[in-house]
């Protein structure tokens, strides 16, 4: 939690802007890190403080500094869903691609917390909805392990590749099916996802529903032509 002890990110916090140029003007330091690593424009960045979030790069803040795990403050504002921060921190120089653990970018964030909006918006500012994380996993990977089919719409509709493979050849189907994703797995066929596909070991969506006991899944799955 920010404190007393951190009165530059208090102050980003709470939107304060007059008390963050008096801060940078007594000689705080802007990029000042918490002991996780989160500067006061990662806070800003998380709560949506648009206005503080320009102020603190006027003052010199580093837009793309990573905290704990190199989430950078684009990570933040995305996974949260706050647009109007995506919006500032773009425009103030902040890199769509910039990858934190893992690899994953701010588009891999959204999509795995069904931040509609934030994935449009990323989308539009250049970021790439193919762009592969560790184990090759796409934003539409993410999406699809964690059943946001309202996500998988919109990345689909931003040229997300339905049919791409992770490292071993699994496709978002695969894991929407192995994880029992039912609106998931809709959302994917109608997006044009392949149903027969074969991923890791020769396994079919099908294969894996059925496996995993997802017996809705499965349903889904044959009443849209799988096999086997």
């Amino acid at each position: 939690m920010v404190n007393d002890k951190y009165p530059l990110h208090q102050a980003a916090a709470c939107d304060n802007i007059a008390e963050i140029r008096h801060l940078v003007k007594a000689g705080a330091n802007i990029n000042w890190a918490t002991e996780d690593g989160t500067t006061p424009l990662h806070w800003g960045a998380q709560l949506g403080r648009s206005d503080a979030i320009v102020a603190l790069v006027q003052a010199g803040a580093d837009v793309n500094r990573g905290a704990a795990g190199g989430a950078t403050p684009l990570h933040c504002a995305a996974v949260e869903g706050q647009i109007d921060a995506i919006t500032a921190l773009v425009k103030s120089g902040a890199d769509v691609h910039r990858g934190a653990a893992g690899g994953t970018t701010p588009l891999h964030l959204a999509a795995l917390s069904g931040q509609v909006k934030a994935i449009v918006a990323l989308a539009e500012a250049g970021a790439d909805v193919n762009r592969g994380a560790e184990g090759s996993f796409t934003p539409l990977h993410f999406a699809a392990m964690h059943g946001q089919a309202k996500a998988i719409v919109v990345l689909a509709e931003a040229d997300a590749d339905v049919n791409r493979g992770d490292q071993y050849g699994d496709t978002p189907l695969h894991l929407g099916a192995g994880w029992g994703h039912a609106e998931a797995i809709t959302a994917l066929v109608q997006a044009g996802a392949d149903v027969n596909r074969k991923g890791r070991f020769n396994r079919t969506p099908l294969f894996l529903a059925n496996t995993k006991g997802n017996t809705k899944v499965a349903n889904i799955l044959v009443a849209y032509g799988a096999r086997g």
